[in-house]
């Protein structure tokens, strides 16, 4: 006969007795779940848009070069490709940091960053205008620790 629900509340292993478990008391915002799933898919493609700034930029060197071109045919491939993965590289950072950073009232202030970087695309604000909404909800700011 197997034993039933275990009574009480759940205790992990390790914690001493008396102790009251941190994950039962303090439940994860539902904006916290929405700003990593954003969060995910925002590094994901900034992160894509610097490798494709890379493979600009060694596109020269591995297309062989046409006779009738000129040399800044390369440069301008060399220019755009640095454009396009330092701008992959400055978005995909804070949107990383924001992501590891923990619970800290800086990483609330820098997520509401990220949420504003996404709205410099103008495709992207009917999915970022309900989570920056839901994001700067007071139960929100409080699991991070902000005011």
């Amino acid at each position: 006969m197997s034993p039933g629900p275990p009574l009480g509340p759940f205790v992990p292993q390790g914690m001493p007795p008396g102790t009251e478990y941190g994950a039962l008391a303090d439940p994860t915002p539902d904006g916290v779940y929405y700003f990593r799933i954003y969060g995910g898919i925002h590094a994901t493609l900034n992160g894509l848009v610097a490798l494709f700034g890379l493979g600009m930029m060694l596109a020269p060197l591995r297309l062989p070069s046409s006779s009738g071109s000129s040399g800044s045919d390369a440069g301008a491939w060399i220019v755009m490709g640095l454009v396009y993965g330092g701008m992959g590289v400055l978005f995909l950072v804070p949107t990383l940091v924001a992501l590891f950073g923990g619970r800290r009232p800086w990483v609330h202030v820098l997520g509401t960053v990220v949420i504003a970087m996404g709205m410099l695309s103008i495709c992207c604000l009917p999915v970022l205008i309900p989570l920056l909404l839901v994001w700067i909800k007071p139960e929100t700011r409080a699991w991070y620790g902000a005011r």
